[in-house]
């Protein structure tokens, strides 16, 4: 990493302050594992086609109008796809066969699921609320619509379909525990009490798109460990 040694303290100090440190040793380390990876002239081709096809380009002509028009460079686009395909067949050929077991490890949190909820600042009405869903009095719908204290109130108390990622840990822990048509019991979650009923779950799979996701999900990992140390090493100097 010569590049980064070669850094004065206050050109340091400068990038620290402006929060520009950690990308620029990523970038570094980024150019480093990619210098000797070659991508064939076909596959960039293709990648400019599809850059085409994204901006309604069909020909030359469109194409450098459309980069005057964004004040853009058509060295740099190409050079910068190039990069980017580049990046891509590293984490392939790095990552790939690692894939499979970063997906069955986050497999739960990439489940889709459609469930209802309610939530209510009373704990009290919350119980009262469970009771009388348990015992068929009311609909969850008419609960969800006239009592909910959150947006949900607006869709009748149907949430998703969502990843289980983006939801909230703890009803993500209560999803994963029931079946399609169960009924949570009333818990707390940030000072207010939730009921939830699971509608559907849509079990993820290793399709190619969530092969692509874990694939840069791991990279992710690794350069950001890697970036750490480097930085650490840094500021070191700086002391």
């Amino acid at each position: 990493m010569n590049l980064l040694s070669d850094l004065s303290c206050d050109t340091t100090k400068l990038l620290i302050k402006y929060n520009l440190l950690n990308q620029l040793v990523k970038s570094v380390i980024i150019e480093q594992k990619t210098k000797d990876i070659n991508v064939e002239k076909d596959i960039l081709i293709n990648e400019i086609k599809i850059l085409w096809k994204k901006n309604k380009i069909n020909n030359d002509e469109q194409y450098i109008e459309w980069i005057k028009k964004n004040g853009l460079d058509k060295q740099h686009i190409e050079t910068n796809l190039y990069k980017s395909l580049c990046l891509k067949k590293y984490c392939d050929s790095t990552y790939s066969h690692k894939a499979e077991a970063r997906f069955l490890e986050r497999k739960t949190m990439l489940d889709e699921a459609i469930y209802s909820l309610i939530r209510l600042k009373d704990v009290f009405k919350a119980k009262e609320f469970y009771l009388r869903l348990k015992e068929n009095e009311t609909t969850f719908e008419a609960l969800a619509q006239n009592f909910s204290e959150g947006p949900e109130r607006f869709t009748r108390g149907i949430i998703g379909p969502i990843s289980l990622s983006k939801a909230h840990p703890k009803i993500c822990e209560v999803l994963n525990n029931l079946k399609a048509g169960e009924l949570s019991k009333p818990f707390l979650v940030d000072n207010y009490t939730f009921i939830v009923r699971l509608e559907h779950l849509n079990q993820a799979t290793l399709t190619p798109k969530i092969k692509e996701l874990m694939i840069k999900e791991l990279f992710e990992i690794s350069i950001n460990d890697e970036a750490s140390i480097i930085i650490d090493e840094i500021k070191a100097k700086l002391n």
